[in-house]
């Protein structure tokens, strides 16, 4: 099960003992690391962030306002728009941000936890057993959450799109009604329904194209997975992969049938 971990520490030292420790750790063939960024919340309300396979010593990138766009480039997918959030990053408009629509609760709780001096390691991973990842970071760690992706965001803004075609089904109705005199005005109000519902729809296929693009990094990462085993573990895997595509597809299906 796809799930993003948050592992909050008390102090720089232990952080980077557990950051190293991760790295042994996705060489095991019980779990598959997507993505994982150790960040540090400063003092002046910034943050700085190590990616992935990243050193402890040299790899920190700053991240700010401003280089927010080119960080969400390199990390992409829901942790980038998670930190993003957090630390009240969006200078300006990413498909990433519009397509993955982070719980406030989420956030909130990661907000908590990011006072300025902190160290957070956040991992979207997919595993079956808690015990591995947990058996890593429990003697660094001060608090580890782990919640399952699905619930951390809304894949497309169905309810919107759905209550917007039900005012735009209103005010077809409210036109056949109308008397003559008052057509002109329910024909405008229409208009201005019909223009809103166009622009969400071409939200939600921008959005998509961000799903598909998330689907193929995740495959790409199962199939190395694939490749490094056997047996009953190489048969796991394959309906790993399977399950990202089922999802994908599942999840266009339900936003398209809005706007057949």
């Amino acid at each position: 099960m796809e799930k993003i971990i948050v592992a909050a520490f008390e102090g720089k030292e232990k952080a980077m003992a557990a950051w190293q420790r991760l790295k042994d750790l996705e060489a095991l063939n019980d779990i598959a690391v997507y993505r994982k960024v150790l960040v540090h919340a400063k003092d002046n309300g910034e943050a700085a962030v190590i990616v992935d396979d990243g050193d402890p010593d040299t790899g920190w990138r700053a991240v700010t306002g401003a280089t927010f766009g080119g960080f969400i480039g390199l990390i992409g997918g829901p942790i980038g728009v998670i930190i993003g959030a957090t630390f009240g990053l969006f200078a300006g408009a990413f498909d990433e941000v519009d397509a993955y629509d982070v719980s406030q609760d989420f956030l909130m709780q990661i907000k908590t936890q990011s006072i300025p001096g902190s160290y957070t390691i956040i991992i979207q991973v997919e595993e079956e057993n808690e015990v591995f990842i947990d058996t890593y970071l429990t003697p660094y760690a001060d608090r580890i959450t782990r919640t399952d992706i699905r619930t951390i965001y809304n894949n497309y803004s169905q309810r919107e799109a759905e209550e917007e075609a039900k005012q735009i089904a209103l005010a077809e109705q409210e036109l056949r009604d109308a008397i003559e005199d008052v057509k002109p005005s329910a024909k405008a109000k229409l208009d201005k329904l019909e223009a809103a519902y166009k622009k969400k729809k071409d939200e939600i296929e921008k959005n998509i194209a961000a799903y598909e693009k998330e689907e193929a990094y995740k495959s790409q990462k199962i199939t190395q997975k694939i490749a490094q085993v056997e047996g009953a573990d190489k048969k796991k895997w394959e309906d790993v992969k399977e399950k990202i595509t089922i999802d994908l597809q599942s999840t266009k299906a339900r936003i398209r049938q809005i706007f057949r």
